[in-house]
């Protein structure tokens, strides 16, 4: 299972490079805050993430996600690869990606654990304006993990 999880990245940079020579959206930047839930373990956090386009109709977003668990620390580091169906107001794509979970606990310290997960989903841009929006994001976990996970935030057009 661990293996095939390595080739992911490199999917993710060949489809990059491949498709890097249309330009509609080459170049642009976006910021996101949002508000994440995990329907599996129950943890509520605050997402920020970036997206940056290198080529039309595609984009990689990395992102940094705090959850707040009961007790303990609990973070998350993701990069996801996107592709937009539309254009306009209302910008609908399909993500793919590579996830990592680190939970310590806050009993005694020293229990820590890892987990990687792919990720797979839908989500939307909806614009109220030329630099700001809303962002509904729906994914799906699997791997270590296997959680349903739904985000909603506020992005930011930067250019």
């Amino acid at each position: 299972m661990k293996k095939w999880l390595k080739f992911i990245p490199i999917l993710v940079l060949f489809c990059l490079f491949h498709f890097g020579a249309f330009g509609q959206y080459k170049g642009q930047f976006r910021g996101i805050s949002a508000y994440e839930y995990d329907f599996g373990s129950k943890l509520t956090g605050f997402n920020f993430a970036g997206e940056y386009f290198p080529a039309h109709y595609l984009s990689f977003s990395p992102s940094y996600t705090i959850f707040f668990p009961g007790d303990g620390k609990s973070l998350e580091l993701g990069l996801n690869g996107r592709y937009y169906l539309t254009e306009k107001m209302k910008q609908w794509y399909g993500t793919v990606g590579y996830g990592s979970l680190t939970r310590i606990e806050e009993l005694d310290g020293t229990r820590k654990t890892v987990s990687h997960f792919a990720n797979i989903g839908i989500g939307g841009m909806i614009k109220f304006s030329d630099v700001l929006g809303i962002n509904p994001e729906l994914r799906h976990q699997f791997g270590q993990q296997n959680n349903l996970v739904f985000r909603i935030g506020v992005v930011y057009f930067i250019n």
